[in-house]
């Protein structure tokens, strides 16, 4: 064998050292592919799933927020209500805002849960007993009770939302 056939097999050889580097080279990159974009697949799930709770933790801070809010409104529309009784200036305007503030109360404690159904029971109680002519011993009592349980079930949705 001449120098022409050892230069063909030399030529040969690197030529198919090529393709083999070049194959593995190629399988490799391929690999290295797909593993960044399952790792930005992830990523993005991850992101996806902090925006989610965020808006999750939001929605449940607005919603418990909200229910703060109508239950102050009811507590000021008794009180508004109680003292009238006591004065013995109380009005059709007057039992109508209490009359309202306890109907969307009752809307937002969701009375259709164990928690919520009490809560309302007691509101009714406040309600009914703001407009006694009396010392105003179960008002207070009724409304001190409404603020304490209306507190605990609150904080026990929040709560449950946010492990939720």
């Amino acid at each position: 064998m001449g120098e022409l056939g050892i230069a063909l097999i030399a030529a040969g050889s690197a030529l198919a050292g090529s393709i083999v580097t070049g194959w593995f080279t190629r399988s490799a990159g391929h690999r290295q592919a797909a593993a960044a974009q399952h790792a930005g697949d992830r990523q993005a799930d991850a992101l996806l799933q902090t925006v989610q709770e965020t808006l999750k933790a939001q929605r449940v801070a607005n919603d418990v927020a909200n229910r703060r809010l109508v239950l102050a409104e009811f507590v000021r529309a008794a009180e508004t209500a109680r003292r009238a009784v006591e004065a013995d200036e109380i009005d059709t305007p007057k039992t109508a805002d209490l009359e309202r503030a306890k109907a969307v109360l009752e809307v937002e404690l969701y009375p259709d849960d164990a928690a919520g159904y009490d809560i309302c029971n007691v509101m009714r109680r406040v309600a009914r007993t703001a407009l006694i002519r009396d010392e105003g011993t179960e008002y207070r009592s009724a409304r001190d009770l409404l603020i304490r349980e209306a507190f605990h079930a609150l904080r026990r949705t929040e709560r449950d939302e946010i492990l939720r």
